[in-house]
């Protein structure tokens, strides 16, 4: 029997569908493991209560070569991706290259023994991200008081919405705090007007209608006007691709087509 489980936290989503019975195998594993996507709180609590096993967060990339960065045993919460381990040195730097203070968002710059050397028939890539040994993941973090690393996004993902940057990370993490919401997405839509807007999409724990108005509450009472999204729609679930990313691209063109309906 396997002592340790890794897959994408939708798998996980998708195996408790299967109900107590056939999850009872699953309480004999050691160590479960999520990479390649968010793993939600609720989702983590879910999981427990099912298995009594935590999910461990893991962080890497093709770059790196192995993983980086994991969430220590008992800390999981399904906020901090985790702490860097032995042979790693992890930097936060903010838009002007210095190491950002705890709390504040930044790219995660990595360096260890098992870097890549850069990117075949791609210099001024190379330039850009592999800097005196050091790798810039183009992925945005905040680094806490303890030490710990959270995940905020891609540093390509950043929306500006009326003059303001914002990390779709940080609406998402926000809804997805409500029991009713399984998971959430945002994205940035062109209105029709011109301007760029917010579309949050999210997947109902149960009744769409309950979800809906979660999301539309958590919003108004805990996001400044800024970052309130003008379209809220709940799916069945959200489209990710064969390793568990969201695809983004996919919610944005069914407001589109919505925008351009109602001209």
């Amino acid at each position: 029997r396997p002592a340790v489980v890794f897959s994408v936290p939708t798998f996980y989503r998708r195996l408790l569908a299967l109900g107590a019975e056939r999850l009872a195998p699953f309480r004999a594993v050691r160590r479960f493991v999520a990479a390649g996507e968010k793993l939600p709180a609720q989702l983590l609590d879910q999981w427990r209560s099912a298995t009594g096993g935590e999910i461990l967060c893991l962080y890497g990339m093709s770059e790196t070569f192995c993983a980086c960065i994991v969430t220590p045993p008992g800390t999981s919460n399904g906020r901090r991706t985790g702490k860097p381990l032995a042979g790693v040195d992890a930097q936060v730097r903010n838009a002007a290259g210095a190491e950002a203070a705890a709390g504040e968002a930044g790219e995660l710059w990595l360096r260890h023994p098992s870097l890549s050397l850069g990117y075949a028939n791609r210099p001024d890539q190379v330039a850009a991200q592999f800097q005196g040994g050091w790798f810039c993941s183009r992925d945005l973090f905040i680094r806490d008081h303890d030490g710990f690393l959270s995940h905020q996004g891609r540093s390509d993902e950043l929306m500006k919405i009326a003059g303001q940057w914002v990390q779709p990370g940080e609406l998402e993490e926000a809804v997805e705090a409500e029991p009713e919401i399984a998971e959430a997405a945002c994205v940035q839509v062109t209105d029709s007007e011109g301007f760029e807007r917010l579309a949050l999409f999210v997947a109902a724990s149960g009744e769409d209608a309950q979800a809906l108005a979660a999301a539309d509450r958590v919003c108004e009472e805990k996001l400044p006007r800024f970052k309130r999204p003008n379209w809220i729609r709940a799916l069945a679930e959200l489209p990710r691709t064969a390793t568990g990313k969201v695809q983004r691209f996919k919610l944005r063109e069914l407001i589109e087509k919505e925008v351009e309906g109602g001209r």
